[in-house]
């Protein structure tokens, strides 16, 4: 597996080998990258011609299907011009069908006159053979008309060709000609897209094995007062390199608002305290409500529920949970689950739309509508205090997990306890959210919520 350009192989395994005798590693923890844009685009043309404007400049964001640069086209839009005349042209077909008409007027007459002897049947033979050639020369008419349409889509496409668009969005990172040029086998602009950012990194051997894809990290370009970002590994390379005893790693860091650059160096930190999956436990089978602030006082601790063991007192036919938790799930998906926690509470909007499907909208009318409900909901003041426990893990199937866990809320003035369900998707080695979603408590459980609370 190699998905890195030789330019960048290059320069990774030189700053791998700089690594090795520089004080930029520490204890094996930190480690040179380098900051790369996910796409690059050399948008060019296969017609020669002149340049006639190139509207965007290096620097500007350009969206995908923007107009790029225009060749000159006076003979490709005049070639137009005369091929919709000619599919829009109608008479030929129209007088190839009047005289089709009456001819068969014509031959019908003709049988007729036959029939009381007056004409010979020499006669009748001839309006057959004129009808017939009437008919001929519709279909001729008709299939003239199919080949001017074949011909004006002809200059459409030519006309086409006159026009370079971009085929993604992202940045304009060069623009190699000006109007007024001629292109012959050149590029007019690269394009890059910056969001996401790939980050890669050469790793030495003795850590393989012990990073996998989904794993979180911590990204700190070499930048002035730029700070660090949270990356997710999505690619680890299955070969070591000899020559340095490196092998290259891939994180994504979301970069949604396109704040941070691409091409500068930095340095990438492991989160090594994720590898440790927590203790799990059962789970009762019913959902805490929220408990609003004036239900209990933001200072207030949540007591532990009751294991699934123990039924309260109060409930002497309290239910079982319906699955107890399997045994060696998958590490990543608590590492997973652990990085959407500490996400939300640092409030770090990219690396909390991370956590979720390309496509997750919740209950909002659309996914721009969701992330604009999640943005204002974590642009705060002073970040919320969430903690998670009593998690239970269920398989539905290979690529699919159901969480099941306990979350205290807590911020200024407001708590929020309640036990959540989350069904989490293997994608690409990543396990992603794709439903989120909490259920009613029973009337034991809110009595047992409101007696912590007051304690």
């Amino acid at each position: 597996m190699n998905c890195f350009a030789p330019r960048v192989r290059n320069h990774l395994v030189a700053l791998a080998t700089l690594m090795a005798i520089s004080p930029l590693t520490h204890a094996g923890e930190s480690f040179v990258c380098l900051i790369q844009p996910s796409k690059t685009v050399e948008i060019g043309t296969s017609v020669y011609g002149l340049i006639d404007s190139l509207p965007v400049e290096r620097g500007d964001f350009v969206k995908k299907g923007q107009v790029i640069a225009v060749l000159r086209n006076d003979v490709e839009r005049a070639a137009l011009g005369v091929a919709k005349s000619k599919a829009q042209a109608r008479a030929e077909v129209q007088s190839a069908r009047a005289n089709v008409e009456f001819t068969r007027q014509q031959l019908k007459r003709s049988i007729d006159l036959e029939k009381q002897e007056f004409i010979s049947p020499q006669a009748v033979e001839k309006s057959r053979v004129d009808f017939q050639m009437a008919e001929q020369r519709l279909t001729q008419a008709q299939e003239q008309v199919t080949i001017w349409e074949g011909e004006k889509g002809l200059a459409q496409s030519q006309l086409a060709q006159r026009t370079l668009v971009s085929p993604i969005a992202g940045i304009v990172a060069e623009r190699y000609m000006n109007a007024g040029e001629r292109v012959e086998n050149r590029a007019v602009a690269r394009i890059v897209s910056i969001s996401p950012l790939y980050v890669d990194v050469m790793v030495p051997a003795v850590k393989f094995g012990k990073i996998t894809t989904g794993m979180a990290a911590s990204v700190n370009p070499e930048l002035p007062d730029t700070p660090a970002v949270r990356a997710t590994v999505t690619l680890v390379d299955k070969l070591v390199d000899g020559g340095s005893n490196t092998f290259r790693v891939r994180l994504e860091v979301p970069n949604i608002d396109r704040t941070l650059p691409a091409g500068s160096r930095c340095k990438v930190e492991f989160d090594d305290s994720l590898t440790a999956a927590p203790p799990a436990v059962s789970l009762p089978k019913a959902m805490l409500v929220p408990v609003r602030a004036s239900e209990a006082p933001p200072s207030a601790k949540a007591a532990p529920l009751r294991p699934a063991s123990e039924p309260d007192a109060s409930t002497p036919n309290a239910a079982e949970p319906e699955s107890a938790l399997l045994p060696g799930i998958d590490r990543s998906a608590r590492l997973a689950l652990e990085n959407w926690r500490k996400a939300w509470e640092r409030q770090d909007l990219a690396g909390y739309l991370a956590a979720y499907v390309a496509d997750f909208k919740g209950d909002s009318p659309s996914r721009e509508a969701w992330i604009n409900q999640r943005e204002s909901r974590l642009q705060k003041p002073v970040g919320p205090d969430i903690s998670l426990s009593d998690l239970t893990v269920l398989r539905e199937t290979d690529q699919q997990l159901r969480l099941q866990f306990r979350q205290d809320y807590q911020s200024q003035g407001y708590r929020d306890l309640t036990l959540k369900s989350l069904l989490m998707v293997l994608d690409h080695g990543r396990w992603l959210i794709q439903q989120e979603g909490t259920q009613p408590a029973t009337p034991a459980i809110k009595a047992q919520v409101s007696a912590q609370a007051s304690r």
